[in-house]
């Protein structure tokens, strides 16, 4: 049982829905701090989607002898 059980569900869904905001942000930030490469590489990686796998790969012009090259996109 949670302390937040007997909030309203909405009320509760937009108050996490915030926290996940403010999370993504700073994820999206400490990735920043290590580079534009690599907030990029874990972006595409933890998406999943070929979409942005492929984008990962044409736009930092990898091929399959590189090590972070998305394959199967």
């Amino acid at each position: 049982m949670s302390a937040f059980d007997n909030i309203p569900d909405m009320v509760r869904m937009a108050v996490f829905e915030d926290i996940a905001d403010q999370l993504l942000d700073d994820w999206i930030q400490s990735n920043l701090d290590e580079s534009v490469y690599h907030a990029d590489l874990q972006i595409a990686y933890r998406s999943g989607d070929i979409t942005f796998q492929r984008a990962f790969n044409e736009h930092y012009q990898l091929t399959e002898k590189d090590e972070d090259y998305f394959h199967g996109v």
